[in-house]
């Protein structure tokens, strides 16, 4: 079995009355990340993605903080907006600890990894208890 996502550049789709732009934003009021549901604090830079449909002009912002941005640019490369959380713990639940490529973990920033090891030990203590 192996982890890697094969899919590390995949892109939006070829719908063309679909776009969206991402940039790094340093947020003047708190926010709250779409992700994990955190606060982002004001002066706090974050990643902010606008999704737009051209042919109504009706769009879609999604605010993600920088633990989350780290988890999802390491372990998800085909990726929907507002499931990291989700998505990580659906991988980590399926991939044992020692398929996890290596180069994932030292990948993310500290605050991803604790955040990630935390999901694991959470993950780990279930499976405890549902064996016991």
């Amino acid at each position: 079995m192996n982890c890697a996502n094969p899919n590390k550049y995949a892109n939006a789709g070829d719908d063309e009355s679909f776009s969206f732009s991402q940039k790094d934003i340093c947020v003047k009021t708190p926010r709250r990340c779409d992700e994990c549901g955190t606060s982002i604090p004001a002066g706090e830079t974050h990643e902010r993605t606008l999704c737009r449909l051209q042919e109504d002009s009706a769009h879609i912002t999604f605010r993600t903080c920088r633990v989350c941005q780290s988890i999802r640019d390491v372990f998800f490369y085909d990726y929907t907006h507002g499931l990291v959380i989700d998505n990580l713990r659906d991988y980590l639940e399926d991939c044992p600890l020692q398929l996890i490529p290596e180069g994932y973990m030292a990948s993310l920033t500290l605050d991803a990894r604790t955040r990630v090891f935390d999901m694991i030990e959470k993950i780990e203590a279930e499976r405890r208890i549902k064996n016991d």
